[in-house]
């Protein structure tokens, strides 16, 4: 993801999966981000205070779909 990102000219900033929400939202704000690509869990928690960022988009992925055995 993060090359694709660089590859059509997208500045990635990656965020501890495990960060809780007050972290999530500093994050996101201190980046400006307008998109988030997050895994399914945290999206669950921070779903309910995107309304605090930036963000207008939200690509939530599976971790176990990404990743098959």
């Amino acid at each position: 993801m993060v090359y694709a990102l660089n590859k059509i000219g997208a500045v990635s900033n990656m965020i501890h999966p495990l960060a809780g929400e007050k972290e999530l939202v500093n994050y996101l704000n201190e980046t400006q981000s307008r998109v988030a690509i997050l895994f399914e869990g945290t999206y669950r928690i921070i779903k309910d205070a995107f309304g605090q960022t930036d963000v207008e988009h939200a690509i939530v992925v599976s971790a176990g779909e990404s990743l098959p055995f």
